[in-house]
């Protein structure tokens, strides 16, 4: 028995007996009772300063016997107590002058607490192991997708003419068709930017979609966005006209621009679309079926850096695996697909391996896979020879 520090405990306990010779005795400080037939109980020990929990999760009233001699305080020498189910009990002992018999034990019963409420959702867990390699494909992988579009943009220097809207602006200016700005369906930009720069070749390539912005050449939070909503036509007398439909406005671009103020015409162009991606490459996998009944031997002879996988006979049985030879150092996996009925697999001899986890060395010649309808994945490597060892067995990946 031990009473002393730190507290022991032991939990589980059928209580047995019907007298306080027959009774379970009490051997920690904390006693957990689980199994309570009815009339039985527990003997305590017979030490001083000792303080004990006793626990009564059974389904009847636990008796509870002093140690032969001893009484509980308040009761007669050897009389038990009676600790009903689902309850709890702090007894404490103390000795009388002299520490003669017979000893008092007090007692404190508590009345088990409601269940707490229930804890915060824990932390999400750590991202599961990669599964096995899939089956193999005779099909070839799919056609890559479509580049995106580029993008660039061209930035031109003009000057705001607000005394017309007919189309007519003078070199190095542009005009809107509407008086309020932000309401024109329609730029006409002077081939000729305020620095005298050429730009027919460039704005006659404009397409429709793209994004012109006009801005205020010192502060950009005045501007006016618009998208090309048409053909471009011109030149005409040197002008281009540009069809547009506002996106958005800020600022002075949204009051509109005075006349002869700085401007610069940004023009925002997309690439041509992007050529189509190469197909995809069919993977690289063999799949081998074991068909018929079990107790034959299987040679793989596999292409290295390829999955080998394999289906087991359904009736199961024992199977003998020859992994063949390859190159040295070269790696090869072998699935092996159990159905229901599992089966042994033996690894022919001359094929050396381990166990999961453990350095080369230990010889690994069959193993039982952990559980049906799963699949187990087997790492083999050349050792330098053309013969494959077993590096590792993984069990159990569903299927």
């Amino acid at each position: 028995m031990s009473f002393g520090p730190p507290v022991l405990g032991i939990s589980g306990l059928t209580a047995a007996g019907t007298n306080q010779v027959t009774a379970t005795p009490i051997t920690r400080q904390f006693s957990e009772f689980d199994t309570v037939p009815s009339g039985t109980g527990c003997r305590l020990p017979a030490v001083n300063n000792v303080s004990l929990t006793i626990v009564n999760n059974g389904a009847n009233s636990l008796n509870i016997y002093p140690a032969t001699g001893d009484r509980f305080f308040g009761m007669a020498v050897n009389a038990p107590m009676s600790l009903p189910a689902g309850q709890t009990i702090f007894i404490a002992a103390t000795e009388t002058p002299l520490d003669f018999q017979p000893r008092f034990w007090y007692q404190r019963v508590g009345v088990s607490g409601t269940t707490g409420a229930a804890g915060p959702t824990g932390a999400t867990g750590a991202t599961g192991p990669l599964g096995p390699t899939g089956a193999a494909s005779t099909v070839p992988g799919p056609t890559g997708p479509t580049g995106p579009a580029g993008e660039s943009a061209s930035v031109w220097l003009y000057k705001a003419d607000t005394s017309s809207t007919a189309g007519n602006p003078a070199a190095g200016s542009m005009q809107w068709n509407n008086a309020t700005q932000t309401s024109a369906t329609a730029l006409f930009l002077n081939v000729l930017t305020t620095d005298g720069f050429d730009v027919t070749t460039f704005l006659s390539t404009i397409q429709s979609g793209q994004p012109i912005i006009v801005q205020d050449q010192n502060v950009s939070a005045n501007f006016q966005k618009f998208t090309v909503s048409g053909a471009v036509t011109g030149p005409s007398a040197g002008v281009f006209t540009i069809p547009v439909t506002l996106v958005s406005s800020g600022g002075t671009g949204t009051t509109g621009f005075a006349n002869n103020h700085q401007l610069t015409d940004i023009i925002i162009r997309q690439g041509q679309t992007g050529p189509t991606g190469p197909t995809g490459a069919t993977p690289n996998q063999q799949s081998i079926t074991l068909i018929g009944t079990a107790g034959g031997t299987l040679t793989l002879n596999p292409t290295p850096y390829t999955d080998q996988i394999i289906s087991m006979p359904a009736a199961g049985g024992v199977v003998t695996l020859n992994v063949g030879t390859v190159t040295a150092r070269e790696r090869v996996l072998i699935d092996l697909v159990h159905g229901a009925t599992l089966c042994t697999v033996n690894l022919q001899a001359g094929s050396s391996g381990v166990s999961p986890g453990f350095i080369f060395g230990s010889t690994l010649t069959s193993y039982t896979p952990s559980a049906a309808n799963k699949t187990d994945n087997i790492m083999c490597i050349a050792t330098g020879t053309t013969l494959l060892r077993v590096e590792a067995v993984n069990l159990g990946f569903a299927i």
